[in-house]
């Protein structure tokens, strides 16, 4: 029994100093998202907002709060970008705050729910697709666009915008647009196979199963010609050994 309480004892120690370990650290971001906070605050005053942007997005990594979240919609919003900061907006408007919450947050609640109002008035939308390749890697304005979102409604700012589409196979194509707010547009991007890449395209893959099963064909041929040729050898090979008992003379 005694070395059961001392193992218990050794983990109970463990588990205290990893927690105090944590603490520490959650202290220090704390105290780090703080001073980043400070930051964004003053460039949002000064209309430095991308600047603002950027403090407010690695102080709220570290230490989540309504407070952050509002000082980043503010910025999304100085810098025309009307989609994520609606978006920031919401993620404030749906947190449930406990009854304990101080009264900062609270408030932070109170000036999204302001502040989101008239938002998508500055809001458009855009269908894209890609033909050619199944699983094309798709950017709008050099971010990601996933599969999932090609061929269905994708909310954008209104304005000016760049779509890129490359696979592997295929030549890389590229298209700009312009939409309205509130209103929508369709791109379609057609990716042509290249000529001088190796790897296989649609028609490759074809070729590639054909000459396989071509392989597997001439395997399975040159094998069957190795036993009938054993065959037929051991079958002359017994046919010469009857004539030689039969003909002592050859």
């Amino acid at each position: 029994m005694t070395r059961v309480f001392r193992a218990l004892w050794l983990v109970l120690l463990f588990m205290v100093v990893a927690l105090s370990a944590h603490a520490q650290g959650s202290a220090e971001d704390t105290a780090t998202a703080r001073k980043l906070a400070e930051e964004g605050r003053a460039a949002l005053d000064s209309e430095d907002f991308e600047t603002a942007v950027d403090r407010f997005k690695r102080a709220e990594s570290l230490h989540h709060a309504p407070t952050l979240l509002l000082g980043l919609a503010r910025s999304y919003k100085g810098m025309g970008k009307y989609v994520r900061a609606r978006e920031t907006y919401q993620k404030i408007l749906v947190e449930k705050l406990p009854a304990s919450a101080p009264d900062p947050f609270v408030k932070a609640q109170a000036d999204a729910k302001q502040e989101i109002v008239g938002l998508d008035e500055h809001i458009a939308s855009v269908t894209i697709s890609v033909t050619g390749p199944d699983e094309p890697n798709v950017t709008l304005d050099g971010e990601p666009v996933p599969l999932a979102a090609l061929g269905v409604g994708r909310a954008v700012d209104a304005g000016d915008h760049l779509v890129s589409a490359t696979a592997e196979g295929y030549l890389p194509a590229e298209q700009t647009f312009s939409v309205e707010a509130k209103g929508s547009t369709d791109v379609t991007l057609e990716l042509e196979p290249d000529p001088n890449s190796t790897a296989p395209g649609p028609d490759g893959e074809e070729a590639g199963q054909t000459q396989t099963i071509l392989a597997y064909v001439a395997l399975g041929v040159g094998g069957a010609g190795l036993v009938i040729g054993a065959i037929t050898g051991g079958m002359a090979m017994g046919k010469h050994g009857e004539l030689t008992d039969n003909c002592p003379a050859d």
